[in-house]
């Protein structure tokens, strides 16, 4: 910068006049009397306004003026040009600024950017700037032109001098950065910062400070090497103030920073680890920013992350077989990649998507081919780190748009035992046409090859050395979600690579899932055995779908295999929070192994898997049926909580109706294996004698009927649950205590609640059975109706059975609309004949 001399110091010619010796003794004598003034006052006192001393000030200011004013009339009429004046005015600027008067500051520099031009032969171009006009910036003024574009213009054109004028030496163009730099410094304290977000685009005009230092920088490096370092201090400071002010203003934030960030390249104090670590520091603010107030764009970091790639590049080029230059080049590019596809998703125009998301692929593959067989330093793994970070942004990038473009496609089912989370129901917009979107998916499809590849190696050649740099140093990326992360992006290469009608699709996903295996194996690591468990499924689970059930039988033998051995031998951390969730999995995944048995005739291994489902399933499904079965008939409980019901039906076929000379071993006893009390799968026994009876007119099941029914009479007893033996009794054999049994049950029926304590007696009265009460009405009916069946088969007369039975059932079915031919059924017809 230059010093705040006097201007006879820097005369370089002694006055030729008396009025110039009084004007410049008047220049010198005032900046000294400033000097002092300065020093003696706090900032508090320089920045208020309206005091005494103030006034002084500010009269001592005018005179400056009016002196260097006469000092210009004298040298037009000498004709003699040199630097004093503008240097003069330049030190008047300064204590301009000191003193808080930015107003007069901008003022006077609009005269002395004028001078400059002028001195460096270029009038020409002063005549042709848009403001001339030396008025008053008042905050009126400032209020009209606030975020318009000749608010810019304003302040832009005394931001910036033509690079084409005629400069001498490294001093001229240093008084030039030097009233750049003061006009900036003007700028920043101006009304506690209100043009601090005009800085970025005054910045990007030809002719700012930056191409000034540029030019400086050829003739005297050291020297322009300063310059940046005030650049940077003082973008440092307009930054943190920007932030301190109310509204939003993170993406003028960014672009000061990245102006500093430019600067920083070109001092002494350069060092490309702490330049990288700066790039990322500042992205990652901005998306924090991003996050929090989802409608900025994404394009201001885009063009900062491109920024930033631009000036780590040759430093690539110079040493293509640096790993730390390679990881912080690819690191960038990941960047890029992955706002490339969220603007994609957030339908944001203008992007070229398909190039970054190139760039970001053939990163991972130059990555891969500089990681065969070598070992890192600590400062590469530092590098390492900050890539698995931005790799996990773009894995979780590249799967939101899978799934948006696999809207509409049966992918994930519950059926298939695979978590079902969530869809995403956005639209790709911008996608107009189906060959935009399989250029997409292709593109996102090579990109996450490339990036589960090098994840891979990263865990097959390097995690023993990371975990135990991670020891070292616990700011690394954890060493347990790197695996994670690596399982993931397998999983996304999975779902973008496999297709059922491409049989080399299946030896390739297959491949990486021993790939993962092998890893998990080798690390002794036991939390993948469930993912492999769910990638086999998910192949598995497709091939089922499309009925190709001979192909889908190993994926899924290997899924129920490895889910299994995951569930019992091995002791990851958190596996019993989710004990519950990986049983349902291998109980649904059994099943489906036993339909896909089932389906190619093979009856024993169907059966096997249908057992080994039974077993499998958590005790809370069957708690959850039999708490049902409190309250709700067999047929409406089976509609409520399907699973084990379904899975009873199969296994019944495969084992008894498909094989009926085979020994049939009933589903309760493999269910109390797991349950331990019969009464906890009463309910499900039920349920299945009433499979049997559908299937009655093929193979005869009334034996294995009658077997069931007895058990189900020793749970059931009279003083517990009088209505469910009851509902138990009316198949027996044994006709005549049939009669007893439904005696009992229509005594207890036909009693009236007329009272809350009657009702509350009858409610004790029948034991266990009082959630069933609401359902008297239906279960007297049924008692009736198969009293005077029964009594009839036994020769005994009772007439008034089926009277009372039909009353009874006209009672239950009067609001129920008549379905048959000639009637009128609405769906208000269908949802009340449900509800009854």
């Amino acid at each position: 910068m230059l010093s705040a001399s006097t201007l006879a110091k820097k005369s370089s010619r002694k006055p030729t006049t008396t009025l110039e010796v009084a004007a410049k003794y008047t220049i010198n004598n005032n900046l000294r009397e400033l000097n002092q003034l300065l020093q003696s006052q706090d900032e508090k006192e320089n920045k208020e306004k309206s005091s005494p001393k103030m006034d002084k000030i500010q009269k001592t200011f005018e005179t400056l003026l009016r002196a260097l004013e006469t000092l210009a009339k004298l040298e037009t009429r000498n004709k003699t040009y040199n630097l004093d004046i503008e240097k003069a005015y330049y030190n008047v600027i300064t204590k301009m600024i000191d003193f808080g008067l930015q107003e007069n500051a901008l003022k006077t520099a609009r005269l002395l950017h004028s001078r400059l031009l002028k001195c460096f032969g270029k009038c020409s171009i002063a005549t042709n700037l848009r403001h001339q006009s030396t008025t008053s910036i008042n905050e009126t003024n400032i209020s009209k032109l606030k975020y318009s574009s000749d608010l810019i213009t304003f302040f832009g054109d005394l931001c910036v001098l033509p690079l084409e004028i005629e400069t001498k030496n490294h001093e001229e163009i240093l008084l030039v950065i030097a009233y750049q730099l003061c006009v900036l410094r003007a700028l920043i304290e101006y009304k506690d910062g209100q043009l601090i977000k005009l800085i970025p685009a005054c910045f990007e005009m030809t002719g700012n400070v930056f191409d000034w230092c540029q030019k400086l920088g050829k003739l005297r490096k050291d020297i322009a090497a300063k310059q940046y370092g005030i650049l940077i201090r003082m973008l440092s400071r307009a930054s943190s103030q920007l932030q301190s002010l109310s509204g939003n203003n993170c993406i003028e934030i960014l672009r000061l920073r990245a102006f500093s960030l430019r600067a920083f390249v070109e001092t002494e104090q350069f060092k490309l680890p702490l330049f990288f670590e700066q790039c990322l520091k500042v992205g990652t603010q901005f998306e924090k920013n991003l996050k929090i107030n989802p409608k900025i764009s994404f394009k201001a970091l885009l063009c900062f992350y491109q920024d930033m790639n631009r000036i780590i590049q040759p430093y690539v080029d110079q040493s293509p077989k640096c790993h730390s230059n390679l990881l912080k080049s690819a690191t960038i590019k990941l960047s890029i990649g992955h706002l490339a596809i969220e603007s994609l998703i957030s339908e944001e125009e203008d992007i070229k998507y398909f190039a970054y998301i190139r760039d970001a692929k053939e990163s991972f593959s130059t990555l891969e081919a500089a990681f065969v067989n070598e070992s890192l330093s600590q400062e590469e793994f530092i590098d390492l780190s900050n890539l698995l970070k931005k790799g996990e942004l773009l894995r979780k990038s590249c799967k939101t748009v899978c799934e948006m473009m696999n809207i509409g496609k049966k992918q994930d089912s519950m059926n298939l035992g695979i978590s079902n989370k969530k869809k995403n129901t956005k639209n790709l917009a911008l996608l107009q046409t189906p060959q935009d979107k399989e250029r997409l998916y292709k593109a996102i499809g090579a990109l996450v090859w490339s990036g589960a590849s090098f994840f891979g190696i990263i865990c097959e050649k390097l995690f023993s050395q990371y975990k135990a740099q991670h020891q070292i140093n616990p700011c690394l990326f954890p060493p347990d979600r790197l695996f994670l992360v690596t399982l993931d992006m397998f999983d996304l290469f999975l779902r973008t690579t496999f297709n059922i009608s491409d049989p080399h699709s299946y030896a390739i996903c297959t491949s990486f899932i021993e790939r993962a295996l092998v890893i998990a194996r080798t690390n002794c690591l036991e939390e993948p055995l469930r993912w492999i468990s769910n990638s086999y499924y998910y192949i598995g689970g497709i091939l089922y779908r499309e009925n190709q059930n001979q192909d889908a039988v190993e994926p899924i033998r290997k899924s129920c295999n490895f889910l299994y051995n995951y569930l019992y031998y091995a002791k990851p951390e958190g596996k019993m929070l989710q004990e519950e969730e990986i049983k349902l999995q291998l109980g649904k995944r059994f099943e489906v192994l036993g339909a896909c048995h089932t389906a190619l005739g093979e009856i024993e291994n169907a059966r096997n898997a249908f057992e080994q489902s039974l077993r499998s399933f958590p005790i809370s499904e069957y708690d959850k049926f039999s708490s049902l079965m409190k309250e709700e008939s067999v047929l409406v409980a089976s509609q409520h909580l399907p699973i084990i019901p379904r899975l009873i039906d199969r296994h019944v076929k495969s084992s008894y109706i498909d094989s009926p000379d085979a020994v049939f071993t009933p589903t309760h006893e493999i269910m109390m294996i797991t349950r331990g009390e019969g009464i906890k799968v009463a309910g499900l026994v039920e349920y299945q004698i009433r499979v049997l009876k559908s299937h009655g007119n093929k193979v005869d099941t009334y034996k294995v009927q009658m077997t069931l029914c007895e058990k189900l009479l020793e749970w059931y007893s009279v003083e517990d649950f009088p209505l469910r033996r009851a509902r138990s009794s009316k198949n027996q054999k044994d006709r005549e205590h049939t009669l007893v049994l439904l005696a009992t049950a229509k005594e207890l029926l036909k009693t009236e609640a007329r009272s809350l304590r009657s009702l509350s007696f009858i409610l004790s009265e029948i034991g266990e059975d009082s959630g069933l009460y609401k359902l008297k009405q239906f279960y007297l009916a049924t008692a009736y109706s198969w009293s005077s069946i029964v009594s009839q088969e036994c020769r005994q007369r009772f007439p008034e059975g089926f009277k009372i039975a039909l009353t009874l059932w006209k009672g239950i079915l009067i609001d129920i609309h008549p379905f048959g031919d000639g009637s009128i059924v609405t769906e208000n017809h269908l949802e009340e004949a449900k509800k009854k």
